[in-house]
């Protein structure tokens, strides 16, 4: 992904700005920067633990698509500011929890040592429930939203974390590993919508409710930030199985043996697969009335860098 890349909101085409992705990216790292340093509690060690997992460097990408989509509506992409903090905060929590020991067991995330291995276990834990309370914190607080929208948006967060998103979809993977039955690609793809496509499908549904837009367009987004999901996770699960550690940026080879779409039909059919899945996205996104050139430019890029990760895929679909 690369940060110049530039996308404009209709206001911004109108008054002849040219806002770079790159800003977004900064005013996100702010944000999230100055909710660690907010935090106070009886000792500095879980606001420690807590912005070392929050604030190492990262994609954005769920927070990212919650501006872009705001964006795409007609909003200011600042207006969405503090959803993409919630979204990056509760992703956060969600890296540290599948780290564990009694989860994935991995050694390194976003380049560094797993939060678990600096700060220990119980802290570790802690961190990622201090990160989740303080996503719905911040969406209760925010000033870009009426009070019924945040209902909304916190209903929407809440769907993603629980047994339909992120929770069930880890417990369920972690289940099929330790399953001898012979799973279908099908089976495979409803583990990865809710332990992946969960939170970038409330990315979407976020920045989408926040323009106070609801029904089939709604669900268009929803469903254009799910595939997205399902797709980002099958370039993962290729990056586990092509690339180094030190350009993955976290531990690879740890899916071997486990059910994925790689080990169910190999890296080629892997790939062309996750092709499908963004094209069906994009699909979705035309469906649902949003500024199609915010939103296609973006998943491009970002789908581009996945495929970049020094894995030697095939040009954009």
């Amino acid at each position: 992904m690369k940060l110049e890349a530039t996308f404009e909101t209709p206001a911004d085409r109108a008054a002849g700005n040219d806002p770079p992705l790159g800003a977004m990216v900064e005013a996100l790292e702010r944000r999230l920067g100055a909710s660690i340093a907010a935090m106070q509690g009886p000792g500095p060690r879980l606001a420690d633990a807590m912005g070392y997992s929050l604030l190492l460097p990262a994609k954005r990408a769920r927070g990212i698509l919650s501006m872009l989509t705001a964006a795409s509506w007609g909003l200011d992409w600042t207006d969405a500011l503090d959803i993409a903090a919630s979204l990056e905060m509760v992703h956060a929590a969600s890296l540290i929890l599948d780290d564990l020991p009694a989860m994935d067991n991995a050694a390194l995330r976003r380049g560094k040592r797993s939060n678990h291995l600096v700060y220990g276990e119980a802290t570790a834990i802690l961190s990622a429930v201090g990160l989740m309370n303080e996503g719905f914190a911040i969406i209760a607080a925010t000033s870009g939203a009426a009070a019924a929208y945040r209902v909304e948006l916190s209903a929407s967060l809440g769907r993603a974390i629980g047994p339909r998103g992120l929770t069930g979809g880890q417990d369920a993977d972690l289940g099929a590993n330790a399953s001898a039955k012979k799973w279908s690609l099908h089976e495979v793809e409803q583990i990865h919508a809710a332990k992946t496509g969960a939170l970038f499908e409330a990315a979407a549904e976020m920045g989408t409710m926040l323009a106070g837009i609801s029904g089939p367009r709604l669900k268009a987004m929803g469903d254009f930030g799910m595939q997205i999901g399902i797709a980002f996770q099958g370039f993962d699960d290729l990056i586990d199985a092509r690339a180094a550690s030190a350009d993955a940026g976290k531990d690879v080879g740890k899916d071997k043996g486990k059910p994925t779409v790689v080990s169910l039909i190999g890296c080629d059919r892997a790939e062309i697969r996750a092709n499908e899945l963004v094209r069906s996205a994009l699909g979705r996104l035309a469906d649902s009335g949003a500024d199609r050139m915010l939103l296609e430019g973006y998943v491009v890029a970002l789908i581009d860098g996945l495929r970049q990760r020094g894995l030697g895929l095939t040009p954009t679909p």
